[in-house]
C-alpha cells in the first residue's frame, strides 16, 4: 500500500462553484475578472501563481507522467495494490491519470466532498471493490463541514477478508489544532461503528507537524490506544515524508487496526520493516534533500512537496511458513 500527498492535481478546467482559477492555462487568465481574484489572494506566492502559472493540458499530463513514475518505482516496477492519494481536483483527472499511466488499477474511487478549493482525496486499487465508497464529513458544524471528509472504500483481500480503506486529508496548518482533533476524533467514531474484527487502514496527509505533536501529544492521546502509527512500528531511520524551514514531520502517516499487528487475530498482518519512505526516483528530491515540488513543470526535476509512504501486509500462513 502506498499513501502519496501528489501536490495539485488539477485538470485545466475551471469547476464551477470551486476556487481553481490558479490551474487553468495563461491565455484563460487574461482579463480582469481574473487578475482582480488573483490579487485579492493573502499570500504573494500564491498571487503570482494565479497570475502567472500557464497550467495547460501538456502540463498536466507531464505531472501524471511524473506521479507515475514515483508510484511504479516500487514493488519491482508494479507498483501498490492499493494508492491513497491526497490533492486529487475530481474523478475525471484521476481517472485521465489512471487510463493513461496507471492502467493495472481497476477501481478509481472519489467522491466530491465540499472543499473550497476543489481538492479531494482519492484510492485507486487492483483489490475488488466489496461496498459503496462513502464520503464522511468531518465535524458537526458548517464552517468544519466544509473541510475535506473521510473516503472510505471496503475493498476485498485475496482470502476474502475486507479491508477498510480511508484516504485522508485533515485541515493544513493554516487551520488550529482543535480542525485537526475533530478529524482524528471522527475516524475513531466510524471506526468504532464498523465490525469488530474489520481490517482498517487509515492513511494520508494529517498535517500533524513533528512540532504540534511534541506539544500536544496528538498522537499518543487519540490514535495510539486504537491503532499502530506507521512511523512508530516502522520506518526508525526516515526524517518524514514532508520539510518545512529545516524541520521533518511524517505529515503523511499509515494508521492500522491493532489485529494487523504481532498478537492480531486477523488473517493478514503490517511488515513493520517494509514501512519506508521511497525517494529515489529522479523526479522526487531537490538539492537539499527535500521534496521537490512540480510547480508549472518547467523544471527536469519536481513533482510533489510530500514524500509517499509505503508498508506491505502480508498473510500470517505465509509468515508461519516463512519461519518453519
Amino acid at each position: 500500500l502506498m499513501t502519496y500527498n501528489i501536490e495539485n492535481l488539477f485538470d485545466a478546467e475551471h469547476d464551477e462553484g470551486k476556487d481553481d482559477i490558479t490551474y487553468l492555462p495563461l491565455s484563460k487568465k487574461q482579463n480582469s475578472a481574473h487578475q482582480q481574484k488573483c490579487r485579492k489572494l493573502p499570500v504573494p506566492y500564491w498571487v503570482d501563481e494565479c497570475l502567472n502559472l500557464d497550467w495547460t493540458e501538456e502540463v498536466v499530463d507531464e505531472k501524471m507522467k511524473r506521479i507515475a513514475s514515483v508510484v511504479l518505482d516500487i514493488n519491482n516496477g508494479k507498483g501498490p495494490d492499493v494508492l491513497f492519494m491526497q490533492e486529487v481536483e475530481n474523478l475525471r483527472v484521476v481517472t485521465q491519470l489512471r487510463d493513461k499511466y496507471l492502467k493495472d488499477f481497476k477501481e478509481v474511487i472519489l467522491i466530491e466532498g465540499p472543499d473550497e478549493r476543489g481538492i479531494d482525496t482519492a484510492i485507486l486499487s487492483k483489490l475488488p471493490l466489496a461496498g459503496k465508497p462513502q464520503l464522511h464529513l468531518i465535524g458537526d458544524d458548517a464552517k468544519s463541514q466544509k473541510t475535506r471528509g473521510l473516503l472510505q472504500a471496503d475493498l476485498l483481500l485475496p482470502d476474502g477478508s475486507i479491508l477498510s480503506a480511508f484516504s485522508v486529508h485533515l485541515p493544513s496548518q493554516h487551520a488550529p489544532t482543535p480542525a485537526r482533533v475533530k478529524g482524528l476524533e471522527a475516524l475513531n467514531r466510524i471506526r468504532s461503528q464498523l465490525p469488530a474484527d474489520r481490517i482498517v487502514i487509515a492513511a494520508g496527509d494529517f498535517n500533524i507537524t513533528t512540532t504540534e505533536d511534541a506539544g500536544n501529544n496528538l498522537l499518543r492521546t487519540y490514535m495510539m490506544p486504537q491503532w499502530y502509527v506507521s512511523h512508530y512500528i516502522g520506518c526508525g531511520d526516515c526524517a518524514g515524508t514532508h520539510a518545512y524551514r529545516g524541520t521533518w514531520s511524517f505529515l503523511d502517516i499509515m494508521f492500522y487496526s491493532k489485529n494487523l499487528g504481532p498478537k492480531g487475530d486477523a488473517p493478514w498482518r503490517v511488515l513493520p520493516e517494509s514501512v519506508q519512505v521511497p525517494q529515489s526516483n529522479r523526479y522526487q528530491v531537490s538539492r537539499f534533500g527535500t521534496p521537490e515540488r512540480f510547480g508549472g513543470g518547467g523544471k527536469a526535476s519536481g513533482v510533489a512537496d510530500h514524500f509517499p509512504l509505503v508498508v506491505t501486509l502480508k498473510q500470517r500462513k505465509g509468515l508461519e511458513k516463512e519461519k518453519k
